[in-house]
């Protein structure tokens, strides 16, 4: 199989809550990276969906804000209990690009979380 994936995933479990069609659908990610986020849920979607995506990141001191994101569907595949959804991101604001970057230094170890005062990180 041929790795068509641009950026390195990141292995972490968040909770995610997705807005599909103005319905509300409760997902827990698998992976995350630069680009894009595989999440599992309890309903399918279609590819070319778009979803608006709330991530509560949490760091070793606390929780984040909801980061709010754009995504549209790339693949979705049936797993015990439910679906694992693959989502790209929609064009990321500097600010949305440079919060993703500090989580994910911050998951492979290469920078302290952020501390004190607000995280809040929203489009």
């Amino acid at each position: 199989m041929i790795e068509r994936r641009k950026e390195p995933r990141y292995p972490v479990a968040l909770v995610c809550d997705m807005l599909h069609g103005g319905v509300r659908l409760l997902s827990r990610t698998r992976d995350l990276s630069r680009g894009g986020i595989s999440v599992e849920a309890k309903q399918a979607l279609q590819v070319s969906d778009v979803v608006e995506l709330a991530l509560v990141l949490v760091f070793s001191d606390g929780r984040s804000e909801p980061l709010r994101l754009k995504g549209v569907v790339v693949w979705c595949t049936p797993i015990p209990g439910g679906f694992q959804i693959g989502a790209k991101f929609a064009p990321l604001t500097a600010q949305q690009r440079a919060f993703i970057e500090v989580f994910l230094k911050f998951l492979d170890g290469a920078v302290a979380p952020p501390t004190g005062g607000s995280t809040r990180r929203d489009s």
